[in-house]
C-alpha cells in the first residue's frame, strides 16, 4: 500500500506570512489522492481547538476532518509523522529538511535512509501542487501514476 502523509503545518503555511490556509492542504490532497492508496494530512491538535484564530479558512478544515483526511496529534507532529512514515515506508510531503530532528538521539541511519528517499518537496502556485523533479521521480519509481500532476524543477541551494 502506498501512503502519502502531508505535513499539514508546513503545507498550510503561506510563504512569507504568519497566515495559514487549509485550502493548500486541500489542494495537495486533491492532487495526490488518486496517486496513492492513502493520503492524509497531520496537524497539531491545537489547530482544531483554535482554528478560527489561526486559519484563514476554518470551514475547509471542518470539511477535511469529516472526510477523514486530517489526523490531529497532541504533541510533536513532526516526530509522529516521521515515526509513522518510517514504520510504514510512507512518503512525506513537506519542504522541511528535518535538520533539527537529525540531531536527536532517536534519529538512526534507518531514518536518514528513509529521508533521502521519501521526502517529497513541492510548491503550490495558482492552486496547483508542483512537485520537484526529484519528488516526481521518487513517486514514479513507487509506481504512482503522475501523468496529470505538473512538475516544477526546484533548484536546491
Amino acid at each position: 500500500m502506498t501512503e502519502i502523509i502531508i505535513d499539514g503545518a508546513n503545507v498550510a503555511s503561506i510563504n512569507g506570512t504568519k497566515k495559514r490556509s487549509v485550502r493548500r492542504i486541500e489542494i495537495a490532497i486533491g492532487q495526490l489522492d488518486s496517486k496513492a492508496d492513502c493520503v492524509k494530512a497531520v496537524l497539531p491538535s491545537h489547530w482544531n481547538k483554535h482554528k478560527k484564530r489561526i486559519l484563514v479558512d476554518p470551514d475547509i478544515l471542518d470539511k477535511l476532518v469529516r472526510e477523514n483526511k486530517i489526523e490531529f496529534v497532541n504533541k510533536d507532529d513532526d516526530f509522529y509523522m516521521i515515526k509513522n512514515c518510517v514504520m510504514k515506508d510512507s512518503y512525506l510531503l513537506t519542504n522541511d529538511k528535518l535538520r533539527d530532528h537529525r540531531t536527536k538521539d532517536w534519529w538512526t541511519p534507518t531514518h536518514e535512509k528513509w529521508a533521502k528517499i521519501h521526502l517529497l518537496d513541492y510548491e503550490i502556485i495558482n492552486e496547483t501542487l508542483l512537485l520537484s523533479e526529484k519528488s516526481e521521480n521518487t513517486l514514479n519509481r513507487a509506481s504512482i501514476d503522475l501523468h496529470n500532476l505538473p512538475t516544477q524543477i526546484i533548484m536546491e541551494v
